[in-house]
């Protein structure tokens, strides 16, 4: 074999058998790095996360959970995967609300906490939109008594009231108008129908 040709050999077998050793030297090392990493302890963490607005996003990219503050309040709101029902915590200036949301309209089921009582909603499931008929049933108690409302379109309807003073129980018919109303106080109690017109038509005892 000509000389040259095994020299070239020679030093292609050296070269091969260096680079080997400097492979195996690299996966040592990094086994090495890959192994002290694993057993490096997680950092401790932080003690405070500041900021105006904080979002946490599910697996399509969009805001699941939305905690955000303004001047006026501060809230949470917590999204189902389709977008169409939330969970909202609000806090104000001397008031904190619950509600509980269906789509874009109004709250399906709200409660209130004011600084001279509170109050609980729950409504019908309507959409509220301009001449809808959606009802809602309010509870509220202040420090006068309280009351359980029957609402259509903000509007109250029937009512049934409690005080120290006594309780009144008021039917009224779909558009606002007459009125059937059962009063009993201290000083006695009243039956009174009114008419649409707001005229009294009978009552008992008859007071004249």
């Amino acid at each position: 074999m000509d000389n040259s040709l095994e020299q070239r050999i020679t030093r292609l077998e050296q070269s091969n058998r260096r680079l080997r050793a400097a492979c195996i030297a690299i996966v040592l090392i990094a086994t090495g790095v890959f192994v002290v990493g694993a057993d490096r302890p997680l950092p401790p963490p932080v003690d405070l996360v500041q900021a105006r607005r904080i979002e946490v996003m599910d697996g399509k990219g969009h805001a699941a959970i939305v905690l955000q503050t303004k001047d006026d309040s501060s809230s949470i709101a917590v999204y189902g995967p389709d977008r169409q029902y939330a969970a909202v915590l609000v806090g104000q200036q001397r008031k904190a609300s619950m509600l509980l949301v269906k789509g874009n309209d109004a709250p399906e089921v709200f409660a209130e906490a004011v600084e001279q009582g509170g109050q609980i909603g729950i409504a019908d499931g309507k959409p509220a939109t301009p001449g809808s008929d959606r009802a809602a049933l309010n509870i509220s108690g202040t420090p006068n008594g309280f009351g359980i409302f029957h609402v259509i379109n903000g509007k109250p309807q029937s009512m049934l009231s409690f005080a120290k003073t006594g309780g009144g129980l008021e039917l009224r018919t779909p558009n606002g108008k007459a009125v059937t109303r059962i009063v009993g106080a201290d000083t006695g109690g009243q039956i009174q129908i009114i008419d649409e017109h707001g005229k009294v038509v009978w009552q008992a005892p008859d007071n004249k």
